[in-house]
C-alpha cells in the first residue's frame, strides 16, 4: 500500500467533508506541490525506472512525461 498517497486521499475526503470543494482542495495541493494523481503515478513508474514513454498525445496536444 502506497502510505503517502493513502494520507493524501484521506485528507481530500477530510477537507470535501468540511465543506471545501474540488477546487479550493485542489489549488491547496498544488499550492503545497502535491502532484496531481497522473503525475504522481508517473514519477512513482519513473522512480522505478521502468520504461514509460517520454511523450503522450493528449487530444491535440503533446504532452511532456518526464518526471
Amino acid at each position: 500500500m502506497d502510505e503517502e498517497a493513502e494520507a493524501t486521499v484521506r485528507e481530500v475526503f477530510t477537507l470535501f467533508s468540511q465543506g471545501y470543494g474540488k477546487t479550493a482542495i485542489a489549488r491547496m495541493l498544488n499550492d503545497r506541490g502535491i502532484p496531481n494523481p497522473t503525475e504522481y503515478k508517473l514519477c512513482t513508474v519513473c522512480a522505478t525506472d521502468s520504461p514509460i514513454p517520454e511523450t503522450a498525445l493528449y487530444g491535440n496536444t503533446l504532452l511532456s512525461l518526464t518526471c
